[in-house]
């Protein structure tokens, strides 16, 4: 393979892989996000649920758990699909890295195998050029 191509498509996996693996980092951070929105909704709950008795009595604590019990199914809706998301990604950058580390194995084979060629021409000239000066020498001492 030309030597531009093989570098070509070497650069082009790598960018594949870093495109997949931001995509990941993204859904990441989004998880986290969530996870902690769920952490905090968990932790006002077990606070509100502390209060005195009169909060209890008068509704809110009702409306409150009610609207804390949606949001929380909301959230974790939300943190399922971005696991799905995420696990369908994963195989995405796998693929993705193989394809580029054994591209790069490839060009770093080729490229070890046009360094042997050239050393392979150039010893091949040395010879030849070792022959001619020794015939040179034949014939000036002849």
């Amino acid at each position: 393979m030309k030597i531009g191509k093989l570098d070509t498509l070497v650069r082009a996996s790598e960018a594949r892989y870093l495109i997949e693996y931001e995509k990941i980092r993204s859904l990441v951070e989004r998880e986290a996000a969530i996870g902690q929105r769920l952490a905090e909704l968990a932790a006002h709950s077990r606070r509100a649920s502390q209060t005195d008795a009169g909060y209890a009595q008068s509704g809110a604590h009702a409306r409150w758990e009610s609207w804390a019990g949606q949001m929380a199914t909301v959230l974790n809706t939300e943190l399922a699909q971005i696991r799905a998301q995420r696990q369908r990604l994963d195989t995405e950058m796998r693929r993705a890295f193989a394809r580029h580390t054994a591209l790069k194995s490839l060009n770093k084979s080729d490229m070890a195998r046009r360094k042997q060629d050239r050393d392979a021409v150039k010893r091949t000239q040395l010879e030849q050029l070792v022959v001619i000066c020794s015939l040179q020498d034949r014939w000036a001492s002849g």
